[in-house]
């Protein structure tokens, strides 16, 4: 028997709910570290382990939720152009970024205001680099980011992300999803 990957990847790949599934499934995931960060923001360890635990539950939490928006805008963009998805490749230049453009793609769907474009914009730069290496790439990247602060949290980052997260899973039909749960 044989199985035709390309005609799985291109049915998978173009089904926006399977994209929205993979988000709510990564901010339940992101969710379960947010009492760990707040525990590690308040705890009074050496400075050294205690920034280490802090730093680590939140570089998970902003990577999940990160990519649970990531996954949310990219299912709907799927969803408006089935063609982003063919039986070799999901299309790349979904979102900018090399992906991860996650601001830039939020504004095609939802308005923020300035507490949540703060907070998207830090956290766009930490799933590009700042919550997986020491360091960007190219230097004009690390400069942008010390220049403008973006490598910095604010301990309601999660509500707020939180909440655009779930403004922006009610733009899927409300009849697109077997969950009707409160997604807070």
């Amino acid at each position: 028997m044989s199985r035709d990957f390309g005609k799985q990847l291109q049915a998978h790949g173009s089904d926006p709910l399977l994209w929205r599934e993979q988000a709510i499934e990564m901010k339940i995931a992101a969710d379960a570290l947010v009492p760990h960060y707040y525990l590690a923001i308040k705890e009074r360890k050496p400075q050294r382990e205690s920034q280490q635990r802090m730093f680590g539950f939140f570089h998970g939490y902003v990577i999940l939720i990160g990519l649970a928006i990531e996954n949310a805008l990219k299912g709907l963009r799927i969803s408006e152009d089935p063609s982003l998805v063919t039986p070799e490749k999901v299309g790349k230049g979904i979102l900018g970024r090399g992906g991860h453009g996650i601001r830039e793609g939020l504004r095609r769907y939802v308005s923020l205001d300035a507490e949540e474009i703060d907070a998207v914009t830090r956290l766009e730069e930490f799933l590009v680099w700042a919550a997986k290496y020491p360091v960007p790439i190219t230097v004009g990247t690390l400069e942008n980011a010390e220049t403008k602060v973006l490598r910095s949290h604010i301990s309601t980052d999660p509500e707020t992300l939180n909440r655009v997260l779930a403004r922006l899973l009610d733009c899927y039909p409300s009849s697109a999803s077997p969950y009707t749960g409160d997604l807070d």
